[in-house]
């Protein structure tokens, strides 16, 4: 089933090629991952987790609402537009973004009494992993998946080792703070030394410069911002209803349910987006989308009966009895594991097709799941963390529904034009 979703976003034996290995690249990265976590969970308690999934969420607010998503447009481009200058050009866009948002996130942090140690170092490895991802965009460009494989292998065999080391030291969760730091320092460092990372000087834009790049973004900053907002919504409203230890359980529960989604993603994430925005014909497009989703599809179902059968049985085993209250979170997750993937087959349709306006109307229905948990809460009742995953699920569920049928809709419009 794997071999053939490669093949529906492979021109060429080549292209076929670079698949696998970030597949490959892909799944030794979630073996390495769950490794770490199976110790993290033993080392460090729920309340742990959930602070800082809670300080995460929190801090990553600014950020996300002024971060311009060049990542994106930086794959979209088509390759007769990316000149060398235009290149250039990006590279200065990209640092002048990063430090504006390192005064205006800063700021924020200072002014709310959040500057604590371990707060500026989320910080600064958030604005640092920002950076590095658009550099990294605009490096795959050039289609060296065998380099990026190597950095996306080591860079998660660092810092998920780095984290182990840390929590077996006795650190604690400060262990969690510390492996973002690693995760960052090796990616920098690797990406420069395969050449993914270039200083052309600093050559500030003018405001005509960049007016003219706001108005190509805006559409991705738009559902950006929302697909980002959503993700650090659904912690802080599990943190409310259910406090550090049910934010814990549902930022674990979370990780150990995202991991086919993370298995899949190259596919139906950065490869797919470049086979959408490349290919000529509409017809080709269509086609090709109904069956990576339908071939996704069948592998979540698959999952998703996994997690109902076995996650009783295996969660309390691996992880000890303590993490028992997790599986019904990971029960209620099931719609978040089923769609997640589904949806980014749609988002990469969508963006490539540039109706961007489509997936923003997809991202605003979304919120509608977390008012499940929000309106009994708000109005005095007590909520378990499991109805915030109830409501995340239901959330995933209206975001697929919607793109589904914005796609429906603007494709037989289009053809009616053709």
């Amino acid at each position: 089933m794997f071999k053939r979703m490669i093949s529906l976003i492979s021109k060429s034996g080549r292209a076929a090629k670079h698949a696998r290995l970030m597949m490959g690249a892909s799944a030794i990265s979630q073996v390495v991952a769950l490794g770490s976590q199976l110790v993290l969970m033993w080392e460090i308690d729920a309340d742990g987790f959930g602070r800082f999934a809670v300080a995460m969420a929190t801090i990553g607010v600014v950020v996300t609402l002024c971060s311009l998503r060049f990542g994106t447009l930086l794959i979209t481009i088509n390759d007769d537009e990316m000149t060398p200058d235009l290149a250039r050009h990006l590279r200065h866009a990209i640092f002048q973004e990063s430090a504006f948002l390192t005064v205006i996130a800063g700021s924020w942090l200072a002014i709310a009494g959040l500057w604590t140690t371990l707060n500026v170092i989320l910080l600064v490895t958030m604005l640092a992993s920002q950076w590095i991802m658009s550099h990294r965009a605009l490096y795959e460009r050039s289609q060296d998946y065998v380099n990026l494989a190597r950095l996306e292998i080591w860079s998660q065999v660092a810092c998920h080792g780095s984290a182990v080391v840390f929590a077996l030291a006795g650190l604690g969760e400060t262990s969690l703070y510390l492996r973002q730091v690693v995760l960052v320092v090796v990616l920098g460092v690797g990406l420069a030394w395969i050449g993914g990372i270039r200083w052309d000087g600093m050559a500030l834009l003018s405001f005509k410069e960049w007016g003219a790049l706001l108005q190509r973004v805006k559409g991705l900053w738009a559902e950006g911002v929302l697909e980002s907002l959503f993700g650090r919504a659904q912690v802080l409203v599990a943190g409310a209803v259910g406090g550090e230890a049910g934010a814990g359980y549902f930022s674990q529960a979370m990780q150990l349910v995202v991991r086919p989604h993370q298995l899949l993603s190259p596919l139906v994430g950065r490869l797919a987006l470049n086979w959408f925005s490349r290919e000529s014909s509409a017809a080709e497009r269509i086609r090709r989308r109904k069956q990576l989703v339908r071939l996704a599809a069948g592998i979540l179902i698959v999952a998703v009966a996994g997690n109902f059968l076995l996650a009783d049985f295996v969660v309390p085993l691996i992880f000890g009895e303590r993490w028992r209250p997790a599986v019904i979170v990971m029960w209620a997750l099931s719609g978040f594991l089923l769609f997640n993937s589904l949806v980014a087959t749609h988002k990469m349709y969508l963006m490539a097709t540039e109706r961007t306006g489509s997936l923003v109307m997809a991202r605003m229905f979304q919120f509608c799941g977390l008012l499940i948990p929000l309106v009994p809460y708000v109005v005095g009742h007590n909520v378990e963390v499991w109805v915030a995953a109830v409501g995340v699920s239901v959330g995933w569920a209206l975001c697929f529904v919607t793109t589904s049928w914005r796609i429906r809709t603007t494709d037989a419009d289009a053809a009616k034009l053709t």
